[in-house]
């Protein structure tokens, strides 16, 4: 199964926004721990993350990503551990609070494990603390070669981490953790330690090795009355056990032992002739040169994933404008795929209520309006009378918001006042990553305005007749004129 990485950006200041990370899938936050305000923790298991600007961002499956044991990490690789913060109070915590969720050792180095036939390497400095997102223990081989630790996994990924031998070994050690705290033991994980020897040791055995056979080999030169009788007669016996190189079996005349004076003879099957003993310096055995900077293995590079890039939009209408038929707003939405191969544009099943005075559901005509989303956008209905619909191409990112039928605005006092809603995409790529993002549409209201009515009075004349709502505007909120008359005498 795949396992995507979902791009959470902060919402627009003074807005909430609410996001489900999908089953399998991890998380990362596209912003820092300073621009955070507060985290806290729903009743429904909700993690609701407060900022400086007034913005709020709520994933909603937070506790089943804890029960599931998936991490989340900020844009400086800060880390939120669910369970941690799941354990804690429910109350409203300081960001920077000792008891936050986000790993208590916020000048650690964050080790991932890389997408799969890809390789991440990390250089490790003495005195330094490195947390690993995953189990060491998970991977298929774990080897240490020229003092760097390499893990190899069963996906074809590969987390090098450079100077390894070298940084745990001072006096102020560097420190190795999983995401819990827990001190990754090396020798519990190493599978394979190759200790490589140079050319140089390597040439210096073989010569030691070929001096000695050559010294073994050596014949008392002639008349070297130096060599002792016995030692010639052991040579000499030891000698008579070799066999002739090829051909007859005899020596040379009546000596005994080995004699270099065999014959080639013709043999059967059209084999090569025997050619004879070979003199010491026919054959040369050398090891072969190897160039240290040019290894015979090659180092290959795969490129990193891209994450898709999605951008935001907004679009202003005004129900004032209904006289002349269905509101509406186009645009375009651009997303980039970088090297990954394209993919597509499509609602993120996402819908938001973006308004100052904390509406939590959209009513038209006093009546609840339901948003349902469609494969290529959304559609809002009220007692199966549409309100509005948005509909996005999946490749050209051009889209069309069209309204049909007036919002109730809850400010009775502004005949103006604008609901804002914001419709949530998602860009997503061949493999399966994600971002996200909206189109936020901001409805200005369309509210009745009163006229002053006059009527002139001749002299001998008491009574004045008319209609107060004749020149009056009942806006498109099919609203209801009210003549209050008040009994007196005017002048």
């Amino acid at each position: 199964m795949t396992c995507n990485n979902v791009i959470l950006a902060q919402p627009q200041a003074e807005s909430n926004v609410s996001y489900t990370i999908p089953e399998g899938d991890s998380a990362r936050l596209n912003f820092t721990p300073e621009e955070i305000s507060g985290l806290s923790i729903g009743d429904n298991g909700q993690l609701v993350i407060s900022f400086e600007d007034g913005g709020q961002l709520t994933i909603t499956n937070f506790q089943d990503l804890a029960d599931s044991g998936n991490l989340i990490y900020m844009a400086n690789g800060t880390l939120i551990d669910p369970s941690i913060l799941t354990s804690s109070s429910q109350a409203p915590s300081a960001f920077n609070n000792a008891e936050t969720a986000l790993a208590s050792q916020t000048d650690a180095t964050i080790i991932t494990q890389p997408q799969a036939n890809t390789t991440q390497e990390v250089s490790m400095q003495a005195g330094q603390k490195y947390v690993c997102d995953f189990d060491p223990a998970n991977a298929a081989t774990v080897e240490i070669k020229d003092g760097a630790m390499i893990l190899t996994f069963a996906d074809g990924s590969q987390v090098v981490i450079n100077n390894y031998e070298q940084a745990t070994a001072g006096d102020l050690p560097a420190e190795l953790t999983v995401s819990d705290g827990t001190v990754v033991e090396t020798e519990n994980l190493i599978t394979e330690a190759t200790e490589v020897e140079s050319i140089e040791e390597i040439l210096q055995v073989a010569q030691t090795e070929d001096a000695g056979e050559e010294i073994a080999n050596i014949e008392p030169a002639a008349g070297d009355e130096a060599v002792e009788d016995a030692d010639l007669a052991a040579l000499a016996e030891s000698l008579a056990d070799i066999e002739t190189a090829a051909g007859e079996s005899g020596g040379a005349g009546g000596n005994s032992g080995y004699g270099f004076n065999s014959k080639p003879v013709e043999v059967p099957l059209d084999s090569p002739d025997a050619i004879g003993p070979l003199g010491p310096t026919k054959l040369r055995y050398e090891a072969p040169e190897v160039d240290p900077g040019n290894p015979i293995v090659e180092e290959v590079l795969l490129d990193a994933d891209d994450i898709p890039t999605i951008s935001f939009d907004e679009k202003a209408v005004d129900e004032t404008n209904f006289s002349s038929g269905s509101l509406l707003g186009t645009g375009t939405i651009v997303a980039t795929y970088g090297n990954d191969v394209p993919g597509a544009i499509s609602p993120s099943n996402n819908f938001q209520i973006v308004s100052p005075f904390g509406l939590t559901q959209l009513m038209s005509g006093g009546d609840p309006v339901v948003v349902t989303t469609t494969s290529n956008g959304y559609i809002a209905t009220v007692n199966s009378d549409t309100v509005f619909t948005f509909e996005i191409d999946p490749v050209t990112g051009d889209y069309t918001y069209e309204q049909f039928l007036p919002v109730d605005h809850p400010d009775a006092t502004d005949p103006d006042d604008v609901i804002s809603i914001d419709l949530g995409l998602q860009a997503e790529d061949l493999d399966g990553d994600k971002s996200f993002s909206s189109v936020r549409v901001h409805i200005a209201d369309d509210g009745p305005v009163a006229y002053d009515d006059t009527v002139a009075l001749a002299n001998n004349q008491n009574t004045a007749n008319g209609n107060v709502l004749t020149n009056d505007d009942k806006g498109e909120d099919d609203g209801v004129g009210v003549a209050v008359t008040t009994p007196g005498t005017y002048n």
